[in-house]
């Protein structure tokens, strides 16, 4: 059970606005994805928005997980930050990637296998990022509704189900993350 500082450092760290973020890049992808299937080419500028939105959340994350929630009093998200810790480099070295070659890019000369290798990649690295949002998602709406007429006292059982089950999924992720670092 978190306590209640903890509750209130979760409820502090909902800035970042990830689910907005989230709802756009769930449907931009495979939207994307379909187009370019169909050998329809994205203008560069609509390739350098999506990297671009990327990019800015995960400088949001790392801002949350590696500035700010270190400052805090208690850490009640460990679980999502040591998450975020490994998953950061890989979402960094693809927006780098994919931006140089968004830079080269032309919609004529493209080569489907690459663009879509490059998409396919992005879309993996946002599947597991919403994993850990999942697992914030969990505590942060305990620490919101928590006194509620949607939260039932202190221990309501189905709010504390949903927070292990979504902190066993991002220790699952951290897992498969270590096993693929070199």
């Amino acid at each position: 059970m978190l306590s209640d500082l903890e509750l209130e450092i979760v409820k502090n760290h909902k800035e970042w606005e990830f689910g907005a973020y989230l709802q756009w890049a769930w449907m931009e992808y495979p939207n994307l994805r379909m187009e370019i299937a169909g050998n329809e080419y994205p203008e560069q500028e609509r390739l350098r928005h999506l990297n671009k939105r990327m990019n800015g959340k995960r400088l949001d994350f790392d801002c949350c997980y590696f500035l700010s929630l270190p400052l805090a009093e208690a850490n009640p998200l460990q679980v999502e930050q040591e998450a975020w810790k490994l998953l950061s480099p890989k979402v960094k070295q693809h927006v780098n990637e994919f931006g140089d070659y968004i830079e080269a890019y032309s919609p004529k000369a493209a080569k489907q296998e690459q663009l879509l290798a490059h998409v396919d990649v992005g879309w993996d690295l946002l599947q597991k990022w919403n994993v850990i949002g999942q697992s914030f998602g969990a505590k942060y709406d305990t620490a919101v509704y928590r006194g509620t007429q949607y939260f039932s006292g202190v221990c309501d059982d189905d709010w504390l189900k949903g927070i292990t089950l979504e902190e066993e999924v991002t220790r699952r992720l951290i897992r498969e993350l270590q096993a693929a670092s070199p």
